[in-house]
């Protein structure tokens, strides 16, 4: 593949952040995957000091595939990884230094975030949630602990949000059943790792 003076540069960058923005299907992958040799053949960085972290678990495999059908030499030397394991590898570790005990209700077929708030709202109200519902809570709920935004706020600032006194009461339940029974989610993987990191300078 022939690379363009901008991905050459993003290629040899060293120091310091880079972002590449492009459309689909413009090399970003490629671009990412030669950086990565270039830091270990030129800059004689260390490739188990390496990380690739992406959002996507297909994401990863395939570049991890693609950058070890080239350079099988490093295969098991360099960590691919999504950001969602990435964190839940920090915050596991963290726990496990403190002894805090806490359960992930993702990816996990005892412990489901839907079915349980599910339960619990018919429960405390005696009314089931519809699919159409627990979807749109879902919906907001992530978006705005990925944002970091107040879910309170974002109800009152977006009116297009049908049924926000629903939303509301979601937001207060789930939050209520995960703090009473020490769970976490996906969202409170990325959250945790930030906070243990940036508050304790031993970790």
């Amino acid at each position: 593949m022939k690379f363009t003076s901008q991905q050459v540069d993003a290629i040899k960058h060293f120091e310091g952040p880079a972002l590449i923005l492009a459309v689909p299907g413009s090399g970003k992958t490629t671009v990412l995957l030669n950086r990565i040799l270039n830091l270990i053949k030129n800059h004689n960085i260390d490739s188990s000091e390496i990380i690739s972290i992406t959002f996507s678990k297909s994401q990863g495999i395939d570049m991890e595939k693609r950058f070890l059908a080239q350079n099988p030499e490093f295969r098991g030397k360099i960590t691919f990884k999504t950001i969602h394991a990435f964190c839940y590898e920090i915050v596991r570790n963290y726990m496990k230094l403190k002894n805090i005990k806490k359960t992930l209700i993702e990816g996990n077929n005892e412990f489901n975030r839907i079915l349980i708030l599910k339960r619990v709202y018919y429960q405390k109200n005696y009314k089931k949630l519809s699919d159409e519902e627990i979807n749109d809570f879902f919906s907001i709920y992530d978006y705005t602990k990925n944002k970091m935004y107040d879910f309170e706020g974002y109800l009152r600032k977006n009116h297009f949000i049908s049924n926000r006194s629903l939303m509301l009461k979601l937001y207060n339940l789930y939050d209520e059943i995960k703090i009473q029974n020490n769970f976490m989610d996906f969202n409170d993987l990325l959250i945790l790792a930030n906070e243990y990191i940036s508050t304790d300078k031993n970790f």
